[in-house]
């Protein structure tokens, strides 16, 4: 199909939307860049309208309802929000412009075949990333389970690795189709790294996501019935995977066990203490029992008996809403401030409500791109995308860092991969009704 039956626009345009929106996805992630992150976004707006005006066609904006509810129910929480100002800012920071990051990358990306050029910007990102936390590492200044990269924690770069990861497998899937040996090396190459970057970070959670996304790709593979290449590939991945994460929760175990032993004053029978204990095993107070005296028990089971106790309301939009409305709790566990879990975290911030809009709001985008898994040309896109879904989503059931960086980046790929996947469609529809590829909007 011509591209300019999509109404492109010009290559001006074009070249300024490229420049913003890779500056954009190389400094979300780093900390300390708000000023350039911002300067970024603003551009792409303005080069979205620009876009808008120039072609005459409306912003594409897919889920639009769900957004629409949940974007509701979040604006009303503020009526009964213990602190205005903080639930205002955070509504505006992870609805507001997750709602414009998500329509812009949508809209650029049903207009021009953008998924490749910010593919290769993601996997640029990822590379500086992962490079820079190897450089730390060899120089012996990574304080395990803190700083491991240019992020400053290492819940949000294992975090943000989760979310790039299929991207990745993605790129590199597209080179073994098309023949590049040099690119699909380097691509496995940054993936053997981001699994090193991983353990790295000694996040136990990030490793389970990965199984899931591992086994959803093996279920949709056998599905599919694509040979026993690709059967033997996800299996593979899913026992190595298995394999790293069991040395990370060993090797994290057995140093957290050293630190407390060093604590309560027990010569350590072990290697020396490599790591702070994490906080949910220093308030366990039992060495030993990693799991069931894990405090994120109590944590749970105490939100959700204070959302049974008010369903409709909560504490008002932003994480901080839990220790806004439970500050004794969070004196009793000085670093629990909020539910460490993204689901939950909604229901203490908004009842019941918020925890019903915000999984409807998964579900639509999970229908969204379910649709597209039979389409030959959209099936890899569709598998990115619920990947990354699954990634992040399981990542944050013990924590909660899908919020402002870590949401923008979610949205920027997703409305990416809808947008693609829309406009192969389109591409797909005007071919079979012999128009020639013209769409008609």
């Amino acid at each position: 199909m011509n591209d300019r039956y999509f109404k492109i626009p010009g290559p001006t345009l074009s070249r300024f939307f490229w420049l913003a929106i890779s500056l954009y996805i190389l400094v979300l992630p780093i900390g300390g860049t708000v000023a350039l992150r911002s300067l970024a976004f603003i551009c792409l707006l303005v080069a979205t309208c620009i876009l808008i005006f120039r072609t005459k066609c409306k912003p594409i904006f897919p889920i639009a309802g769900a957004w629409l509810c949940y974007g509701a129910v979040s604006l009303a929480s503020l009526m009964y929000s213990l602190d205005f100002d903080y639930s205002l800012r955070n509504v505006q920071a992870e609805i507001g412009y997750g709602i414009l990051i998500f329509v812009v990358a949508t809209t650029w990306s049903y207009r021009i075949a953008s998924v490749h050029g910010i593919g290769r910007a993601v996997v640029l990102g990822c590379a500086l990333m992962v490079a820079f936390s190897f450089w730390l590492g060899i120089q012996g200044s990574i304080k395990p389970g803190r700083d491991v990269s240019l992020n400053a924690g290492a819940g949000n770069y294992s975090t943000y690795l989760v979310t790039v990861l299929p991207i990745v497998a993605l790129g590199a899937f597209y080179a073994y189709k098309a023949n590049e040996r040099r690119y699909l090396s380097g691509l496995v190459l940054l993936i053997a790294g981001c699994i090193g970057a991983l353990l790295l970070t000694q996040n136990r959670q990030c490793f389970v996501a990965l199984e899931c996304v591992l086994f959803f790709n093996l279920v949709m593979t056998c599905r599919g019935a694509h040979g026993k290449r690709n059967l033997t590939l996800f299996a593979t991945g899913m026992v190595l995977v298995a394999l790293v994460a069991s040395i990370s929760l060993i090797g994290r175990s057995v140093a957290e066990l050293n630190a407390i032993k060093a604590i309560e004053g027990v010569p350590a029978t072990s290697q020396p203490v490599q790591a702070e204990p994490s906080v949910e095993f220093v308030q366990s107070g039992a060495v030993g029992q990693l799991m069931s005296a894990d405090i994120r028990w109590e944590l749970w089971r105490f939100s959700f008996e204070r959302m049974l106790e008010h369903p409709l309301t909560g504490g008002g939009f932003g994480r901080e809403a839990f220790d806004l409305m439970y500050h004794d709790f969070h004196e009793a566990h000085p670093q629990i401030w909020h539910a460490h879990n993204m689901v939950v975290n909604k229901g203490v911030q908004m009842g019941f409500p918020g925890v019903i809009s915000f999984l409807a709001l998964w579900a639509a985008l999970t229908r969204q791109l379910w649709r597209y898994l039979d389409s030959p040309l959209g099936r890899p896109l569709a598998l990115a995308g619920l990947s990354i879904m699954i990634g992040v989503f399981v990542k944050n059931m013990t924590d909660d860092f899908f919020v402002r960086d870590g949401a923008l980046l979610f949205w920027l790929l997703m409305g990416t991969i809808i947008g693609s996947l829309q406009r192969l469609s389109a591409m797909e529809r005007t071919d079979d009704d012999g128009s020639g590829g013209r769409l008609s909007r």
